[in-house]
C-alpha cells in the first residue's frame, strides 16, 4: 500500500465478528492483536503480552490506528524458522 516505507510486523485489521468483545457490543482489540501474532507471525500471546501506548489517525489514508507492542517468547531464529513453515498471513508483509 505505501511502496518504500516500512511497517511494524503485526499490520492486523479489526474483524466484526472474530475480535468482538465477549461482554460488551464493540471489538476486543486484544484479540486482534493476538489473532494478527498467529497470522503474520506464527507466534501464540496472551492478553497479558500486549501493551497499547496510543492512538492515531492516519489523514493521508483515513485509517485509524493504535499502536503498541507484544513481549514475545519466541527468539527472533524462532520466528524466522515458522515463517518459512507457512504462515496464513506471511504474505501481508511485503518483503517477507
Amino acid at each position: 500500500m505505501r511502496p518504500g516505507e516500512l511497517d511494524i510486523g503485526i499490520v492486523e485489521a479489526v474483524h466484526p465478528h472474530q475480535d468482538r468483545d465477549p461482554i460488551g457490543q464493540g471489538p476486543d482489540l486484544f484479540s486482534t492483536a493476538i489473532r494478527g501474532g498467529k497470522e503474520e507471525l506464527g507466534i501464540e500471546i496472551s492478553k497479558n503480552d500486549v501493551k497499547f501506548l496510543g492512538f492515531g489517525v492516519d489523514e493521508q489514508y483515513y485509517q485509524w490506528n493504535i499502536i503498541g507492542f507484544v513481549q514475545c517468547h519466541e527468539t527472533i531464529e524462532e520466528i524466522v524458522s515458522q515463517r518459512t513453515r507457512g504462515i496464513s498471513g506471511k504474505w501481508e508483509i511485503i518483503g517477507a
